[in-house]
């Protein structure tokens, strides 16, 4: 996978979770007034975010909204030891801080406070 096929990934699940902030809704849709944009709390914005051909020891962060401490829970499914995440960056800072370990596939499905899955990451 290009360096840029994953900032693109990337950018664009942080963006779906992100609920269309002032800065992304411009650049998502330029005649858009961001003022007038109501997105539910709970609205999912990304369903999935899926990452093909990913190398052993690739990173993959992501960063989640709302920021709140212990709001995000993540749920590894796949092969013990295909990937893990840092759950001192999901539990603190709302960051996804996904290590591939393997090349098989495995998913991260992640929870919001409210018991919603917002964004599943697939690794191929």
């Amino acid at each position: 996978m290009k360096r840029r096929d994953l900032g693109m990934a990337v950018i664009g699940a942080a963006a779906g979770v992100a609920g269309c902030s002032q800065p992304v809704t411009s650049l998502l849709v330029p005649d858009a007034n961001a003022a007038n944009v109501t997105v539910p709390n709970d609205a999912a914005m990304v369903e999935a975010v899926g990452l093909a051909q990913v190398q052993v020891n690739t990173v993959v962060r992501l960063y989640l909204q709302p920021r709140q401490k212990g709001y995000w829970r993540a749920s590894v499914f796949g092969p013990s030891g295909a990937v893990e995440y840092d759950k001192t960056k999901l539990d603190d800072e709302s960051v996804l801080q996904a290590k591939v370990l393997t090349t098989q596939k495995a998913s991260i499905a992640l929870i919001g406070g409210n018991g919603l899955k917002y964004v599943a990451v697939d690794f191929n």
